[in-house]
């Protein structure tokens, strides 16, 4: 019962929010989506590679990589610096991307079609965050 106040609170807030426009100059939210989830692999990459090699630099190996897939994405590293900050500003539109990045994370990691148990859903901010 206590969960379904949060929900029912948390849905009310949501819909008497006023609706907040991206600016035509901001990456949208599926883009910066995909964005994201490629800069948080690379940045994943760079630290598997650095630990296999101690002659790596993780930070140079991140800025690379991470470079990389902005030319994949055709934007700038401005771009997505810019569109990250703005919406940082605007939580509740963040809140669907990493919400929707921390999906992707559970369908990779536990198949499509299966669910974690409550255990394992503790861990998942943190393995999206890690990985």
């Amino acid at each position: 019962m206590k969960q379904l106040l949060i929900v029912l609170s948390i849905l009310f807030f949501i819909s008497c929010s006023p609706k907040v426009e991206v600016p035509e100059d901001i990456l949208r939210q599926e883009e910066m989506k995909a964005v994201m989830w490629d800069v948080m692999r690379a940045q994943y990459l760079a630290n598997q590679v650095a630990r296999t090699d101690s002659l790596t630099n993780v930070s140079a190996e991140t800025k690379v990589l991470t470079g990389k897939v902005f030319e994949i994405h055709k934007i700038s590293a401005k771009d997505f610096e810019k569109s990250y900050s703005w919406y940082l500003k605007n939580p509740q539109l963040m809140s669907v991307i990493f919400d929707s990045l921390l999906v992707q994370k559970q369908r990779e990691a536990y198949g499509e079609n299966e669910r974690p148990d409550a255990n394992e859903r503790k861990l998942d901010r943190k393995l999206l965050l890690d990985e």
